[in-house]
């Protein structure tokens, strides 16, 4: 949890403090797709793709493989980054997943 007057993607969107959904980000990204694909498929990575982002700028109007975002923040770049590995099979739990 970011300490007091650190800013946050959560704070930054509006979401209140402390709600909302965590996904453990010392996990990354390649792993949270890899959880979601694990839990529910294709139709579930589908629904994280459109339904959520990570844009530090909250950006929903460009839409990229890996979900919407300005696509040129860090919390952006680190998504389509973890995308590509989850997609590409080179996040080792994943094997035999998809």
């Amino acid at each position: 949890m970011p300490g007091p007057g650190t800013n946050c993607a959560c704070t930054l969107c509006g979401a209140p403090a402390g709600g909302g959904v965590s996904t453990g980000m010392t996990v990354g990204q390649a792993a949270t797709f890899a959880l979601a694909h694990a839990i529910g498929g294709n139709a579930f990575i589908d629904l994280l793709v459109e339904e959520t982002h990570t844009c530090y700028l909250g950006d929903r109007s460009h839409r990229h493989e890996w979900g919407y975002g300005c696509g040129d923040c860090p919390a952006c770049r680190l998504r389509a980054e973890g995308f590509a590995k989850w997609k590409g099979g080179r996040y080792p739990q994943q094997r035999g997943l998809r």
